[in-house]
């Protein structure tokens, strides 16, 4: 079917009202033309060519004015003529996304190029994808936000069993591969008397009395992560400076929760810790050990609840 230009014109700035402009290009020659009607002007004339002899080398100098400088490189070497017939002797068609940066404004920008059925002539379609980047940017952030809170803790705000699994799981790996700059201690952490808070003063009370010594234990051990792996129970793996300063942290800690139980003004909890060693294969063997400790000073205190 033969098409009239009066046709071909339209069918282009059709095109172009989807896209930023429409190149069309001569690969041999090198000549194109452009297809727009939103290229800024200036005095009634256009701030960019509308046609031209030498795509390749037209694209790099025009792009020089509005392209990120951090994208310059990337959109350089994308303007080659080998490259982009590399490209698309793979592949029918290809895009590129950059940046662009316009009166001082940020804006993504996908460039769309094709090879025509006739093999002699390549269209490439200039696309602006900030919506589609800030719809994209905004799901992520909701996914980032949703993992979060899926391995969070309500009551407290520290990490939960399922952040602490995730997280066995890649000391585990560290252990298997025998990381020779792994070094870690566990703090088992286990409040006194909640059930005998949440008998007498309702489970408010036991609620507070967690947030409580949540922040007790985030306030010592503050370089950390803190799990609450159950009602009552929670963990630290001291690693980096609180590891450096175990002893000094434990003997703190320990000292605080005995004021609060001679006092009764603060929650009293018991803690035991275990280093991982050369003896250890897995994290459970420091974590048993660690929790057989916490058991030891919970009866050195008051008994086992």
């Amino acid at each position: 079917m033969d098409i009239d230009a009066n046709t071909l014109n339209q069918i282009a700035f059709s095109l172009a009202e989807h896209y930023q402009c429409v190149y069309y290009a001569d690969i041999e020659t090198g000549h194109y033309i452009v297809f727009a009607d939103n290229i800024p002007q200036q005095d009634g004339k256009s701030e960019f060519p509308l046609e031209g002899e030498d795509f390749f080398a037209d694209a790099l100098k025009n792009g020089a004015l509005f392209l990120h400088p951090d994208d310059m490189e990337l959109m350089t070497a994308a303007y080659q003529k080998d490259t982009m017939l590399e490209k698309l002797a793979k592949n029918h068609s290809y895009s590129v996304s950059f940046r662009a940066l316009i009166a001082g404004e940020v804006i993504h920008m996908r460039h769309v190029v094709t090879m025509c059925r006739d093999k002699k002539h390549v269209v490439f379609c200039l696309e602006n994808v900030e919506a589609e980047f800030r719809e994209k940017e905004e799901q992520l952030k909701k996914l980032a936000s949703a993992k979060l809170q899926a391995r969070t803790d309500e009551l407290t705000g520290v990490k939960n069993s399922t952040a602490f699994k995730e997280f066995v799981d890649q000391l585990d790996a560290r252990i298997a591969a025998k990381d020779r700059n792994l070094g870690f201690a566990v703090v088992m952490c286990d409040i006194n008397d909640l059930k005998q808070t949440n008998d007498t003063r309702g489970h408010n009370s036991g609620d507070a009395e967690i947030r409580e010594a949540s922040r007790l234990i985030c306030g010592t051990f503050q370089h950390s992560p803190v799990f609450r792996v159950g009602g009552d129970e929670f963990v630290v793996v001291l690693t980096g400076h609180d590891y450096a300063q175990r002893d000094v942290l434990m003997s703190v800690f320990h000292d605080v929760s005995n004021d609060n139980r001679r006092s009764g003004t603060g929650p009293v909890v018991a803690a035991g810790m275990a280093e991982f060693g050369y003896g250890d294969s897995k994290f459970s063997d420091v974590y048993q050990r660690a929790d057989r400790l916490m058991y030891e000073n919970k009866k050195a205190t008051k008994g086992i609840d």
